[in-house]
């Protein structure tokens, strides 16, 4: 079965936190903005003073970003992960990426199927703080939703700093529609 891009993320993360890599003092989001790149990490965190970017190239993606997205990646991150799912993983030779942590999907399972060593950065660089005062209200409360349990596709959300403004948009939406539909009853001649 080929699993998408949310479902490897859930993957992926629980694995972090099993293996103990996150936990819930780690700062993490998704679809991070690498300022005046173009490229977007799918996973971003900061745990134990490291940041480590994440980049997922399930079955259904292209691979022809994937050389750019990875040197934004190594000159961004402490420590990049590849994510590569069934079929993918067959076509990316892992030579080409001497710096990157790889794992793949085999038979549902993500592997690690390469190492790599983090780079040295200094712990307080700018990126680091600005990081974490970004995204440590979203952390805080996606720890908290998920506390005890598996992390699911739907807990993603919370990763989003956006995610309360949207779900007040469309409770805002749906009141709108029931008013006008109220108001249209109303404003129908009875017989």
């Amino acid at each position: 079965m080929k699993l998408n891009e949310p479902q490897i993320k859930t993957a992926v993360l629980n694995q972090l936190r099993r293996a103990k890599r996150i936990d819930g003092s780690s700062i993490v989001t998704s679809e991070l903005p690498l300022v005046g790149t173009g490229v977007r990490a799918d996973l971003a965190f900061l745990a134990k003073k490291r940041m480590v970017g994440v980049e997922i190239k399930s079955d259904f993606d292209s691979l022809r970003r994937l050389r750019r997205q990875m040197d934004v990646y190594i000159h961004y991150f402490d420590l990049t992960i590849l994510v590569l799912g069934e079929t993918t993983s067959r076509k990316v030779d892992l030579v080409d990426y001497p710096d990157v942590e790889v794992w793949a999907l085999r038979e549902g399972k993500l592997k690690k199927v390469q190492g790599a060593k983090l780079r040295p950065q200094p712990p307080d660089r700018p990126i680091s703080t600005l990081f974490h005062k970004r995204f440590v209200e979203t952390s805080r409360r996606f720890w908290l939703h998920v506390n005890g349990r598996t992390i699911t596709t739907e807990d993603l959300n919370l990763l989003s700093r956006y995610h309360d403004r949207r779900v007040m948009g469309r409770k805002i939406e749906s009141l709108y529609e029931q008013s006008l539909i109220s108001w249209k009853k109303a404003s129908e001649p009875s017989d």
